[in-house]
């Protein structure tokens, strides 16, 4: 690891005034903390679909378990600046957005469901946010029926 001049200088004042610190104290004090977007940075509509989105593949359909290893709800800040760029290249309201969303998770649910193969779980071929998002897919369920479903649908868990 290199370090620069003025790096060095306050890492040695550091540590001359802490004799029984070391590096690892000094980075933990000054290492530059990465801000985080507070989530009343972010419009309402959009952490609605936000929290739509699966955050994995993991859910309940008509009392059968369905399980994956994958993470799909990922880099919100990326996300929201996908998502903004998304319903506009589509020319589509935050409704449209959240009703495409909802039309796509119904269809894979019940899609897993009726597989011959009981351990299949369409989630697998859903995108994580910004690939999702970035791909465009979406665009294609606006005309979909969106079929409430049963009372005993648990959506999908973190």
């Amino acid at each position: 690891m290199s370090v620069t001049l003025p790096q060095f200088n306050n890492i040695k004042e550091f540590l001359q005034s802490n004799p029984d610190g070391d590096y690892e104290d000094w980075h933990k004090q000054y290492r530059p903390v990465r801000q985080k977007k507070a989530e009343d940075d972010y419009p309402e509509a959009f952490q609605v679909w936000w929290c739509t989105f699966p955050a994995s593949m993991n859910f309940m359909f008509k009392g059968r378990k369905f399980t994956g290893t994958r993470g799909l709800r990922d880099k919100k800040e990326e996300t929201f600046k996908a998502y903004k760029e998304a319903k506009k290249a589509a020319g589509f309201t935050d409704e449209d957005m959240l009703y495409c969303l909802k039309v796509e998770i119904e269809m894979r649910k019940v899609a897993s469901y009726n597989h011959k193969d009981p351990k299949y779980n369409d989630f697998q071929y859903m995108k994580a946010t910004v690939a999702y998002l970035n791909g465009g897919k979406f665009k294609y369920y606006k005309d979909e029926e969106l079929k409430e479903l049963s009372d005993d649908t648990e959506s999908n868990s973190a």
